[in-house]
C-alpha cells in the first residue's frame, strides 16, 4: 500500500471532509474519493461512512486510524534518520511562507542565510496559512513562517521570530484623523477596504464581532497598495499590520492611528517536533535565533 494513500486517509479522517482534505492535498475531491475506494478495496473494509453532508470513520476506520498513524510516524522518522546521515554540503532545505512574510524582511534573512551557508540547496514555496501544517506533515517543506498557531498541530514547533499589532488606515481628511488612538467603536460606522490576509483580517473581523458587530467590506483585496489607494482616495478607512504600513511609509495622503485595546500577533518558524534535524535545518534555527534577538532587522 502507497504510504501517501495512507496520508490522504489520515487527513481525510481528521477534516472529516472530502473538499477541505483535498485542498490540503492539493488534489480534487473525486480523486481523492478514487483513493480512498481503492484503500478499502484492498483492505477489503469499509472505512468511511458518507452521507451527502459529512464524512464519518467506521469501527474499522477508527482501528485503521491508529496503525496508520504509527505506520506514516515510523516512516517518516525513517526517512528524516536516512536524510540526516547525509550531512554534506549540498544538503537541500525548503522554507515555506505566506504572502505576507515579506514585511518582517524573510527574504533578506534567507538571503543573508545563503550568503553564510552558499553551499546549501534553499528552496522557497508559497502557501495558504491552512495548508501549512498539511505541507510540514507530508515533508514536502521543512520549515514554514506564518503567524496562526490553531492550523498546526501540537507536534509543530514554534520559534517566534517578529512581533507585530494591528494599526488603523485613514485619509488625512477623515474626521478621526488627528486622533492617535482609537477604540473598535469608534470605527463601528466606517465603511472598510478589507486586506485578505490571515494575520489581518481573520484577527480584525473576530474582535469586531467580540465587540457585538460585524464589517461588511466594500472590498476586500490580496494587494495591500491597492488598500492603501483606496483609503487615499477618501473612499474608506482599513485596519493593516504595523510592519505593512511601514512598507507604504511614503504615501503622505494616509494617516495611522494605534488601537487600544491594541491587537498584537506573533510571526513563527515552525517545524515538526519529532523530526530529525538536519545540519541545514539546525544552522538556519541558530540564524533566525541570532535575528529575531534584534527586532531592528525586521521593523
Amino acid at each position: 500500500m502507497d504510504i501517501e494513500r495512507i496520508r490522504e486517509f489520515i487527513i481525510l479522517a481528521k477534516t472529516c471532509n472530502y473538499q477541505v482534505a483535498s485542498d490540503a492535498l492539493f488534489t480534487t475531491s473525486s480523486t481523492l474519493s478514487k483513493h480512498i475506494a481503492q484503500m478499502e478495496n484492498e483492505l477489503s473494509v469499509q472505512l468511511f461512512d458518507r452521507t451527502t453532508r459529512k464524512v464519518t470513520l467506521t469501527n474499522a476506520g477508527k482501528i485503521f486510524l491508529d496503525s496508520a498513524n504509527q505506520i506514516v510516524f515510523g516512516y517518516d522518522q525513517a526517512i528524516s534518520a536516512l536524510k540526516s546521515i547525509s550531512r554534506d554540503q549540498g544538503s537541500t532545505m525548503t522554507i515555506s511562507f505566506i504572502e505576507v512574510m515579506r514585511q518582517y524582511n524573510v527574504f533578506q534573512m534567507i538571503h543573508d542565510f545563503s550568503a553564510l551557508h552558499p553551499d546549501y540547496d534553499i528552496r522557497l514555496m508559497e502557501a495558504d496559512a491552512q495548508n501549512m501544517n498539511a505541507l510540514l506533515h507530508l515533508n514536502s517543506c521543512d520549515f514554514a513562517f506564518a503567524s496562526r498557531l490553531e492550523f498546526f498541530g501540537k507536534d509543530v514547533e514554534a520559534l517566534p521570530f517578529a512581533h507585530d499589532e494591528l494599526v488603523v488606515i485613514l485619509p488625512r481628511n477623515h474626521p478621526l484623523a488627528a486622533r492617535k488612538v482609537l477604540t473598535l467603536e469608534d470605527l463601528r460606522n466606517e465603511k472598510f477596504v478589507i486586506h485578505r490576509s490571515y494575520s489581518e483580517d481573520d484577527v480584525f473581523r473576530s474582535h469586531c464581532k467580540e465587540r457585538g458587530f460585524d464589517i461588511q467590506p466594500m472590498l476586500t483585496s490580496s494587494n495591500s497598495s491597492t488598500v492603501i489607494d483606496v483609503v487615499s482616495n477618501s473612499m474608506a478607512v482599513a485596519v493593516l499590520s504595523r510592519a505593512r504600513c511601514l512598507t507604504h511609509a511614503h504615501i503622505t495622503r494616509v494617516v495611522t492611528a494605534s488601537l487600544a485595546p491594541r491587537i498584537e500577533f506573533d510571526v513563527f518558524l515552525l517545524y515538526l517536533k519529532n523530526r530529525t534535524l538536519s545540519a541545514p535545518m539546525e544552522a538556519f534555527i541558530r540564524h533566525i535565533k541570532k535575528r529575531a534577538a534584534s527586532p531592528a532587522y525586521w521593523s
